[in-house]
């Protein structure tokens, strides 16, 4: 057993090290989701001209600046320098510690080997959909473990240098960083793809920065190209990473998709679960393939296989360092498409209607329709004006219809519906705050203002 060095004050168990820059919006919540666990916040301003810092004094952090320098590695190595606990916990502001996560915590924390990295899963949120990957979140301090990469940077080239033990553990941090709908990713983009280009420059043996930069070009459209050239280089230097090889097979499938390749889809898809069988995205682009090749029945049978796997989350270990986790819905309502349009519509309308009772909210009923494009949501609205069945089939069957006006933004198609159903007494809440905010839109505030008043 490796020693650990000595601690000038044992009592400190835990320190929390952020670097932070105008983050008033996140770091409340990310704070109070760590606060009682963690002994000391270290937090390492970059520049903030918000109220950034006042927020993190509120919460008893330790505050310290540092001159932006791209380089997230010489930051965060600044950050743990002031760190005075026998670990060390890393987050970002956008991130939260999840909440049934803090027992294992404790349970590591008692541990007494050291050098020490604890392996956790980022969980990254978004409205459509989850993605995980996993870092070495935690690990011990005062060993000389540091970061390196200007961008995305990591502890694991330190603790594989030093021979550190590694424990996988089923910790998870909650990322909101990459929802579309909150943070602005071009912004992101504009901002690293000159380190990462910097960083493979510097680096030009180290697999890492190829890797990173195929899977950010592949976020943009006119880049593909640039995408397949440095995931295919990152391939050819034979990493052992299973998890990133894995990863890049899926990346280049989705992009061959994307381009209608759908041999080299296919291949690369079947790389991707021969390194990996037990991850989720994989099969998921395997049924689009199958769903694009007229192959229905067969995207069918893999959606379903999919549903039953998304349905036994609970102790998941991707073996995908980039894996996708869309949701039931998302998942259900592709299988639905694919039945309605070409295999039996009335058991799809059937089970739209069974899905539909599910939702709970705006954004679940969205997540239905994530693979429809607008001439197949007008379809189904024909389907369902030519539909027969019960009143409460079709009352469930017209909210699905005022659904899809609401997110076309055609108000004056979903008004009638959703007075219908009001004057109907189909009075729930969905109908109601439909009918309410789309009297808001078109300025009758009093009318709106009564509707949700009687809810």
């Amino acid at each position: 057993m490796i020693e650990q060095n000595p601690i000038d004050t044992p009592k400190i168990q835990l320190s929390l090290c952020m670097i932070v820059k105008n983050e008033e919006k996140n770091l409340g919540s990310c704070l109070d989701s760590i606060k009682d666990i963690v002994d000391e916040m270290i937090i390492l301003d970059t520049g903030s001209s918000d109220n950034t810092v006042q927020i993190a004094k509120s919460f008893g952090a330790e505050i310290h600046n540092f001159e932006w320098c791209n380089d997230f590695s010489a930051a965060r190595n600044e950050s743990i320098k002031f760190a005075r606990g026998k670990w060390i916990l890393w987050m970002d502001a956008d991130e939260q510690f999840d909440d049934k996560s803090k027992e294992e915590l404790n349970s590591i924390l008692k541990l007494s080997q050291h050098p020490m990295g604890v392996n956790i899963t980022i969980r990254n949120l978004s409205s459509k959909n989850e993605s995980y990957g996993t870092a070495f979140r935690l690990f011990s301090n005062h060993c000389n473990i540091h970061f390196k990469n200007i961008i995305h940077e990591q502890v694991s080239y330190s603790l594989k240098e030093m021979s550190a033990k590694i424990i996988d553990s089923n910790i998870t941090i909650d990322h909101y960083g990459y929802d579309e709908d909150q943070y602005d990713q071009e912004e992101k983009r504009r901002r690293n793809l000159p380190l990462l280009l910097s960083m493979a420059d510097k680096n030009p043996n180290d697999f890492f920065p190829q890797f990173l930069l195929g899977q950010h070009c592949s976020g943009d459209t006119n880049a593909q190209e640039k995408a397949i050239y440095h995931l295919e280089k990152f391939l050819k230097m034979d990493s052992k990473e299973t998890k990133l090889i894995a990863s890049a097979y899926t990346t280049l499938a989705k992009i061959y998709l994307s381009k209608n390749r759908l041999n080299q889809a296919r291949i690369n898809v079947k790389n991707s679960i021969d390194i990996a069988p037990n991850q989720k995205l994989a099969y998921y682009l395997l049924a689009k393939i199958k769903y694009t090749q007229k192959r229905f029945q067969n995207a069918i049978d893999l959606l379903e296989k999919l549903m039953t796997r998304i349905n036994n989350l609970k102790n998941f270990k991707s073996e995908n360092a980039l894996d996708t986790v869309f949701g039931k819905n998302h998942i259900a309502g592709f299988l639905i498409k694919i039945m309605m349009f070409n295999l039996n519509r009335r058991k799809s309308l059937e089970l739209i209607i069974n899905l539909w009772k599910t939702c709970k909210d705006f954004r679940y009923m969205g997540q239905i329709f994530n693979e429809w494009d607008n001439f197949e949501r007008d379809k189904l609205v024909l389907c369902i004006r030519d539909a027969d069945g019960s009143n409460h089939s079709k009352e469930i069957l017209n909210e699905i219809t005022g659904f899809i006006h609401l997110t076309n933004n055609d108000y004056e198609k979903a008004l009638p519906i959703f007075q219908e159903l009001f004057d109907q007494h189909h009075r729930n809440t969905f109908t109601v705050r439909s009918l309410a905010g789309i009297h808001a839109k078109q300025g009758r505030l009093d009318i709106a203002q009564k509707l949700l008043q009687s809810l």
